[in-house]
């Protein structure tokens, strides 16, 4: 009786260790950095949840690669939430999502199809000569890249782009998810840079800027 009582304790003692091991390893696992191995691509979430409740996160927030790997998102949203990826130098290269644009006073706005409720948004008090538009800023709906020494490259939908480091600005457009992009949008479903400098990029989302993220090129 006493070599039954003793052996169960042997089995239940190392039944609980084999437990507890197990939660720390899935505790570590949820709150480490993700790496990659060697030439390899990390794939991250840019949002994601359901029609109930949409999650304005990027998972894994943070992820480590090397030199040469890359990073690729997607939006797994299983409604049709935009997020994008943007990667901005300074507060002088943010692009807001609305702008406004000067016209001559004399342009007519027509709308499409010409019975459509719709009319511009229009501010009076524009420059001599001149009235504002309110518009959608194309440089924040679509992918578009601001070199160091500020040319502008407009990039192709689901572009995989290779980040120099010194870049002023970089966007995806916006990602929605695949077979859910609306009619007139940008037909984007991922976007992949590839890191050639070391160095910590920072990235948000311009339509949830508290939505942030970063990649650590070792």
């Amino acid at each position: 009786m006493i070599k039954d009582n003793v052996f169960l304790y042997v089995v239940m003692t190392v039944f609980a260790i084999a437990l507890s091991t197990g939660a720390m390893g899935i505790e570590n696992e949820a709150n480490a950095t993700t790496q990659t191995n060697a030439t390899s691509t990390v794939n991250v979430d840019a949002g994601g949840g359901n029609a109930s409740m949409s999650l304005s996160v990027f998972s894994p927030k943070a992820v480590e690669i090397n030199v040469g790997e890359s990073v690729t998102w997607t939006n797994p949203t299983q409604v049709p939430e935009p997020h994008t990826v943007t990667f901005i130098q300074s507060n002088e290269t943010y692009a807001e999502l609305f702008t406004p644009f000067a016209v001559d006073n004399s342009t007519q706005f027509m709308a499409v199809p010409p019975n459509a409720n719709s009319e511009p948004s229009i501010v009076p008090q524009g420059p001599e000569g001149a009235k504002l538009v309110i518009a959608l800023n194309d440089r924040a709906f679509s992918p578009f890249v601001i070199d160091t020494e500020g040319s502008i490259e407009r990039l192709a939908p689901n572009a995989n782009y290779s980040m120099k480091g010194t870049e002023k600005y970089v966007n995806s457009g916006t990602i929605t998810p695949e077979g859910l992009t609306p009619p007139t949008w940008p037909p984007i479903s991922e976007f992949t840079l590839t890191f050639e400098k070391p160095g910590t990029y920072n990235y948000l989302c311009i339509f949830h800027p508290w939505m942030t993220g970063s990649v650590f090129v070792q």
